[in-house]
């Protein structure tokens, strides 16, 4: 829990990215000369940054880097969590906590990612919480719950879009012709 997270390769990205968000002049790689504007990151990660920098009324990484790393391990945390109640809806409660230690011990899924800004770790909370909520999506704030999330999961990652498309088109085969407008 010390020290800035790792803003190594891709990482990076999004944390100039936030920085060009909070300093208000719109997403755009700052490092680059003529501070191009960029369509290819999901923009929910930049946001994330931008709010810890709004937050601590600085951009600068030695004050902003540390809190971004305790952040992460609370949503590791929290993704844990939610992936062992994903589990349990499915399996003894023994083998669901054997599954997320499973998870918690593995290095290159899941104990490199929770200390580096890459958009994976909350991609998994998110797309968790939206397992959690499509399960009970027979009751309107579950089922609104779920589509804020699938949408969610696209804005943190471009994969998010399976995600999203899966659920408008189950909508539409159980007839929920407005839900899937939504």
């Amino acid at each position: 829990l010390r020290g800035p997270i790792d803003l190594r390769w891709g990482a990076s990205v999004y944390y100039i990215l936030g920085t060009s968000l909070s300093d208000g002049k719109g997403y755009r790689l700052l490092n680059e000369p003529a501070e191009n504007e960029v369509i290819q990151y999901p923009p929910l990660l930049p946001f994330f940054v931008a709010a810890h920098e709004k937050a601590l009324g600085t951009t600068d990484y030695l004050d902003v880097a540390p809190r971004l790393r305790f952040s992460y391990f609370l949503l590791s945390g929290f993704y844990l969590i939610t992936a062992y109640l994903v589990v349990r809806a499915f399996c003894n409660p023994l083998f669901a906590v054997f599954v997320c230690a499973l998870t918690a011990l593995s290095f290159s899924s899941y104990l490199h990612i929770s200390d580096t800004l890459y958009a994976e770790i909350p991609f998994a909370l998110v797309s968790m919480l939206f397992l959690l909520c499509h399960r009970r999506s027979d009751r309107a704030p579950y089922a609104a719950a779920a589509g804020i999330l699938a949408g969610a999961t696209y804005l943190l990652r471009s994969a998010g879009i399976a995600l999203l498309a899966a659920w408008v088109v189950e909508s539409l085969l159980r007839k929920r012709v407005r839900q899937a407008g939504v």
